[in-house]
């Protein structure tokens, strides 16, 4: 059975009206995005039609709607079938859609097979005949039928509520069986007619002993009323004697004691508060009167600075310029000295030459060594004359700085004392500040004192007035008098506290308080009134009463204990009825358990159930048995798919060039391992992802021949070999093609350039199809 052609109409986002007419070796190319992956989905929509679900193609539902479109099946005999239609591929070839899915189809590069253990056991039932699946049915059958814990042969009894808890009631069974036969025993030694005349003896002296104890209760009981009613009576005094003090308590004795203390640290409070305040007031006095003398030497001292600034500060800016400028000029003042006096001397010289011999050089040189001479002497003297300025500048800042007292003998002095007057004017500045600091330091720690002050007062009158309001309350005017009231109360109530817990004690409580716990207690004591003269003459005794007690006691137990061992026996009858009816129950079978005869029937019956369980339990395990037996017999004809000379070694070998030589399956741990060139066995798991392919191609190639039983059919494979390099690319793309030329198809899907390169001669060769989605 083979593919003639498909057509995809419509499918999700995928659009193209086209028509696919298919040969052997059909290769499929398109980029990601290009609708390969959902071509494949809609074509196993219309070859399987309701077959194909998302159960077994994982993400088949991505797109809900069913493909628009058709595909052509030919089958061996030429015939062709179209579907979506009337049609079954069924009818071609006998595959299901789970052996489509690890065989014959490969979506999203996923090459392992789904579930692999199992599909391989129902794989080898199609291909032997064999039932291992119906076989693991009768033992499931097999053991519900046994009620077992599993369907093995080591398999126990279960207590599933499904199975009745057998298991339970079994062991409940063979626990009945052992207790009957203890009570049968137990039976037969009893003497039970024997009991009767102890019973007799001890109830005649209970009588006794219950008259003696009723004289005692009478006499305990006039106590109790004797007691009470004097309880009564103090209690009710001490209640009067409390409400007649009620407007005394703790908190008002509490809050006098406080507010007095804070009354009289208060009023200490304020008497310090005026003291600090006046010392405060006599210090800001001081200290105006420092401020206003600091004040004054201020003053003066800034007029004296006023006048220094505008008389001498002056001068002293002319003499720095003045000195400046001569001490620039100076170098120029002996160059033009100097120059002058040679400019003499020449001159000097030319006038002697005049006279010596007349002649026109001598005049020109004569002129102009005097016109020299003349600007250098007035060069000169300008600096001469810059000189006596300064020395004039001089002795008048001595002259001025004399006159405020900050003159000396030399400049400097006057500058030293200059210096000196402007850091006393800055100290004093500063003690004028720290003055002015100071005293609005005392003017407010005046004013927080006096704030404080007020506050005393007011807290002082606050005291005094709570302690006012407590003294009109009470009508006492002195603490030590209100804490003597209060004791007294106290002392009241502490009695009427110690009568109530006595009458608590004998008569309980009622509603709680003691006020309304009263009218229950007198209730009770009326109650109690007729014993007010029973017993005259007997005093209660207490240990009398109580060695009576214990002794009626010890009687009650005898009589119990020998009425129990005469109703022991019925009792446990009964109890052995009980719990056989409870094993019995599922039966719908009631026993009655009254005499020996019924004892001896029930135990029968238990004996009968516990033999039935067991031969029941040993038959199911038998049978288990021979079927487990039966099913490793027919596991191991699984091993038969594999092997050194299974198809599926061929082909990995094949595929790989020869570096595997074997595949196996190990039925222990249900997985497929795989014998390398050097003899060393590796799981699948542990292959490379490559080498992990290569082998499932190879497996899913000889399944596919086992199972169509040398009919021939497709695969449609959706980029198989993703993870394979060119070497294995090219071996594996080589084996399709062996496996196209024997009559099978393929449909190779791929996103991957390297599969058309590998193929690109035999493409243009025509021996592959090739088919570009767009």
């Amino acid at each position: 059975m083979i593919l003639k052609e498909f057509c995809l109409k419509r499918y999700g986002p995928v659009a193209r009206d086209e028509r696919f007419v298919l040969k052997e070796f059909n290769l499929f190319f398109g980029h990601n995005e290009d609708g390969k992956s959902l071509s494949i989905d809609a074509l196993l929509k219309m070859l399987l039609g309701r077959s194909a679900t998302p159960k077994i193609f994982a993400g088949l539902d991505r797109v809900e709607e069913n493909p628009e479109g058709y595909v052509v099946l030919q089958g061996e005999d030429g015939k062709e079938m179209k579907l979506p239609g009337k049609g079954d591929p069924g009818q071609m070839a006998d595959i299901n859609p789970s052996e489509y899915r690890n065989i014959f189809i490969i979506r999203n590069s996923d090459l392992a097979i789904d579930r692999e253990s199992d599909f391989y056991a129902g794989l080898t039932d199609r291909l032997t005949g064999l039932r291992i699946e119906e076989i693991s049915s009768l033992k499931k059958k097999l053991m519900e039928l046994g009620k077992l814990t599993r369907a093995s042969s080591e398999g126990l009894l279960s207590d599933d509520a499904r199975y009745g808890k057998i298991k339970s009631r079994f062991l409940e069974a063979a626990d009945l069986v052992k207790k009957t036969e203890i009570l049968m025993e137990e039976s037969t030694g009893a003497k039970l007619d024997l009991l009767e005349d102890a019973v007799i003896k001890i109830a005649e002296e209970l009588e006794g002993i219950g008259l003696e104890l009723e004289n005692l209760e009478m006499a305990r009981k006039r106590k109790i009323y004797e007691g009470a009613r004097t309880a009564l009576e103090n209690l009710e005094e001490a209640g009067e004697t409390v409400n007649t003090l009620s407007i005394f308590n703790s908190a008002d004795e509490e809050l006098w004691r406080d507010n007095l203390r804070d009354r009289d640290r208060e009023i200490r409070r304020c008497r310090e508060m005026e003291e600090n305040i006046n010392s405060k007031k006599e210090e800001l006095k001081k200290a105006r009167l420092f401020m206003e003398e600091k004040e004054r030497d201020l003053h003066l001292l800034r007029r004296r600075k006023e006048k220094v600034d505008n008389d001498i500060k002056p001068l002293l800016r002319d003499y720095d310029l003045t000195n400046e400028k001569l001490g620039a000029e100076g170098e120029k003042s002996r160059f033009f000295a100097a120059a002058g006096i040679i400019s003499a001397v020449l001159l000097l010289v030319t006038i002697a030459g005049i006279i010596a011999r007349p002649a026109f050089a001598f005049y020109v040189l004569s002129m102009l060594f005097l016109t020299s001479a003349a600007v250098f002497a007035l060069m000169y003297f300008s600096y001469v004359r810059g000189k006596a300025r300064l020395k004039g500048l001089l002795e008048k800042i001595k002259f001025s700085s004399a006159r405020y007292q900050l003159g000396g003998a030399s400049l400097g002095e006057v500058l030293e004392n200059m210096a000196a007057f402007e850091d006393n004017l800055y100290r004093k500045e500063e003690e004028l500040k720290k003055a002015d600091s100071r005293l609005s330091f005392l003017q407010a720690e005046i004013q927080n004192r006096e704030s404080e002050k007020e506050k005393c007062g007011q807290s002082a009158a606050k005291s005094e007035d709570i302690i006012e309001k407590i003294k009109i309350k009470s009508g006492l005017l002195t603490l030590d008098e209100y804490s003597q009231k209060l004791r007294e109360k106290q002392e009241q109530e502490r009695i009427k506290e110690k009568q109530a817990a006595v009458l608590k004690n004998l008569f309980g409580a009622g509603q709680g308080k003691i006020e309304e716990d009263m009218f229950y207690w007198r209730g009770e004591l009326e109650k109690l009134k007729v014993y007010e003269h029973a017993g005259r003459g007997l005093d209660y005794d207490e240990e009398r009463s109580t060695f009576l007690k214990n002794r009626k006691k010890e009687l009650e137990e005898e009589k119990n204990s020998i009425t129990a061992k005469m109703a022991a026996f019925t009792q446990k009858l009964r109890e052995i009825e009980q719990k056989a009816n409870g094993v019995f129950s599922l039966e719908g079978e009631h026993f009655h358990c009254n005499t020996l005869v019924d004892l001896q029937a029930i135990q029968n019956r238990l004996k009968q159930f516990i033999n039935e369980v067991e031969t029941s339990t040993d038959y199911v395990l038998k049978a288990i048995s021979i079927f487990e037996e039966i099913e490793r017999e027919e596991e191991e004809k699984v091993l038969e798919l594999f092997g050194r000379d299974s198809l599926i070694s061929a082909y990995f070998a094949e595929i790989t060039g020869n570096l595997y030589e074997e595949v196996n399956f190990n039925p222990g741990v249900k997985t497929v391992e795989v014998k390398n060139k050097d003899g060393h066995i590796l799981s699948a798991v542990k292959l490379s992802g490559g080498a992990f392919d290569q082998l499932y191609l190879s497996v899913r190639l000889a399944l596919g021949e086992k199972l169509l039983k040398g009919q021939k059919g497709f695969f449609i494979l959706d980029d198989p070999f993703v993870k394979a390099d060119l070497p294995r690319l090219r071996r594996q793309l080589e084996v399709l093609q062996k496996i196209c030329a024997k009559g099978w198809q393929v449909l190779y899907f791929t996103a991957k350039e390297e599969v058309g390169q590998v193929l690109h001669e035999d493409i243009a060769a025509g021996k592959v199809n090739y088919i570009q989605f767009h």
